[in-house]
């Protein structure tokens, strides 16, 4: 008896060079978030659809279908994983960054936006609008990866990636207020709880920031955390046995071609192949060989070893590089910092191979460049707050001079 025809059968190999196959009774069984009783047909077939035309593998949590309420459309979601790995494949990419935005007193002037000075002729002193921060002494710092530091208010997400076909980089931000999800009791998701909202809020950017750098690529996927849900969504892949992904040598084994021509033709089977008589010479195998030997001689157990020490090492020695970087960053004021931001990003840019901040950083180490950098960021600082020494007879300056002072130094790239 022949099994019954399975809905919306698709078959299709994904990224990874799996044959995968998807059916309505496997997408509803095991793909959905949410209640899959609600999932529509249609639903399911636009789910299918794109998992094929993307190559995505829903068993491996490539993507998820998620629907919750009668009154919202399935929303198709893909992991952050694929996004990444979708934009690193893309060849014209010549860098891509992502982050938090925060805000913070500023300590030079203690939150006022306003510095006291000494007159150097007198016991006079003066007030002058800190350098540092906004008039309000607040400073807005944009912070690379997802961790706050103690004092830090979190109030957005920033994405900056450059196309070797654009002249300037593309720069976007996102608020958070905006983004955080509330139950229908107006409580905050599990997703959107105060601890996660860094990492929840650096996706909303990473992912609105390729979306508008690759909108062909990456039009009409979203991830989660721009979606509504209330619950995390699994990690764990799939058992493939269980929800029978066809691997391609079995394909033939499971078609009926006296179905497929409407004649009495026995399946295809490696019994019914034995009884094929002999066409070419010689007799066709009962069965294929249960072993094959390799094309290639395979590495012994102590090549292994060595190699993975090697890869072990070189990553203990970037990891070193970039501890080394980094703890001179820290040492620098919050200014001075911030320039060498901007001149970090200036460098990436000027640099042909290097496509993200951690190289740049490791690269400098290793070259031996990294007091040249920190002399670089003290040389542009000393220019920005180079400033005339106050005459003897000089009063405190008026509200119109305070006007005219030049505005809080911002980064050119912030």
């Amino acid at each position: 008896m022949n099994k019954p025809k399975e809905r919306g059968l698709t078959v299709y190999v994904d990224r990874y060079g799996l044959e995968t196959k998807l059916s309505f009774d496997l997408v509803k069984a095991h793909l959905v978030v949410g209640r899959a009783d609600l999932v529509t047909p249609g639903e399911m077939m636009h789910f299918i659809a794109e998992c094929k035309a993307r190559q995505l593998n829903p068993y491996r949590r490539d993507c998820y279908l998620i629907k919750f309420s009668p009154n919202e459309t399935g929303a198709v979601v893909t992991s952050k994983d694929y996004f990444v790995s979708r934009a690193d494949a893309q060849r014209d990419l010549q860098y891509w960054q992502a982050g938090i935005v925060v805000e913070r007193e500023c300590r030079p002037c203690n939150g006022t936006g306003m510095l006291t000075k000494q007159s150097q002729s007198s016991d006079k002193q003066y007030s002058m609008p800190c350098k540092t921060c906004d008039a309000m002494g607040i400073i807005e710092l944009h912070r690379e990866g997802a961790l706050p530091r103690k004092g830090d208010t979190l109030i957005g997400g920033w994405f900056k990636g450059k196309k070797a076909s654009r002249e300037l980089p593309m720069f976007l931000e996102v608020d958070l207020q905006g983004y955080i999800k509330k139950t229908k009791e107006g409580r905050i998701t599990q997703f959107w709880s105060e601890p996660k909202q860094p990492m929840m809020i650096r996706k909303v950017a990473l992912s609105q920031g390729l979306r508008e750098l690759y909108p062909d690529e990456f039009k009409g996927l979203y991830d989660a955390a721009e979606v509504s849900i209330e619950e995390p969504l699994p990690e764990e892949a799939i058992d493939t046995t269980a929800t029978e992904v066809t691997p391609a040598r079995d394909l033939a084994s499971e078609i009926n071609l006296g179905e497929a021509v409407g004649t009495d033709v026995a399946p295809i089977t490696p019994e019914t192949m034995a009884d094929v008589p002999e066409i070419f010479g010689e007799e066709p195998p009962q069965k294929p060989p249960e072993k094959e030997e390799p094309p290639f001689e395979a590495a012994t157990e102590g090549d292994v070893e060595q190699a993975a020490k090697e890869a072990a090492d070189q990553e203990v020695q970037r990891r070193a590089y970039l501890k080394t970087f980094d703890v001179r960053l820290d040492r620098l004021d919050e200014q001075r910092r911030s320039i060498a931001q901007d001149l970090l990003f200036e460098d990436l840019e000027a640099k042909d191979g290097i496509n993200n901040l951690e190289d740049l950083k490791i690269a400098m180490v290793e070259a031996g460049e990294i007091e040249d950098f920190m002399a670089r960021v003290d040389e542009r600082y000393d220019a920005l707050d180079a400033e005339p020494a106050p005459l003897t007879t000089e009063p405190p300056p008026t509200k119109e001079k305070e006007k005219s002072v030049p505005p809080t130094v911002q980064s050119k790239f912030w």
